[in-house]
């Protein structure tokens, strides 16, 4: 073969070449295309991730220290699984209210306040919140049998676990301190649990 018909050669195979590199580019750009397009939409119909009730958080960290008689960063966020500085923020909180004392260490902190005292302001708190729901819907029909969804688990929660009380319901079914009364309240009416008793745990009768 001449040096002409080699040269020939070389250039046909380079360009074809290029129209093989021309060809894979194109696939790739409209390959990419179609993901971001894909990726658009799965994050436009992605639902947004509720925010957390703050307050309902401190809730139930104030109900759990207390009732376990101790309190750390790390314990809450094993126990409610939360982040480091959402977890130390409510051990703050905690301790501007009174409920656990400071940092000595490495240390648990102390938990200031009793189960019992503990029981006491929660029953202020539901019945504060009660009356102020009245205020807001006065023409509301409060009916002792209204359903709520979450009742037969409640129920089966405090069966199976022998206690019941507004903050156990709290913690273990994650809603708030009104619900978790109300809940409390229809299991009474309907015999699942005594009445309250001062600060003793409501009895639990057979079912």
């Amino acid at each position: 073969m001449s040096d002409s018909q080699e040269t020939q050669e070389l250039i046909k195979e380079i360009s074809a070449n290029q129209q093989s590199m021309h060809d894979d580019m194109a696939a790739l750009v409209d390959r990419m295309a179609s993901l971001e397009k894909v990726i658009l939409e799965h994050v436009q119909t992605t639902p947004e991730v509720p925010a957390v009730d703050a307050h309902q958080q401190y809730l139930s960290a104030r109900a759990l220290v207390v009732e376990v008689g101790k309190c750390s960063t790390s314990f809450l966020q094993r126990i409610l699984r939360i982040g480091y500085s959402n977890a130390a923020r409510l051990v703050d909180l905690l301790e501007e209210n009174g409920i656990v004392g400071p940092q000595d260490g490495s240390r648990p902190r102390d938990v200031h306040m009793s189960v019992e005292s503990l029981r006491e302001i929660e029953e202020r708190e539901y019945e504060a919140q009660e009356r102020q729901w009245e205020i807001a819907n006065p023409s509301a029909d409060i009916d002792s049998d209204d359903e709520d969804d979450l009742y037969e688990e409640a129920k089966q929660a405090v069966i199976e676990a022998g206690k019941a009380s507004t903050s156990y319901l709290q913690r273990k079914l994650r809603v708030g301190y009104s619900r978790a009364g109300r809940l409390m309240d229809m299991l009474e009416e309907n015999s699942v649990i005594g009445p309250a008793k001062g600060s003793e745990p409501r009895e639990i009768k057979n079912h």
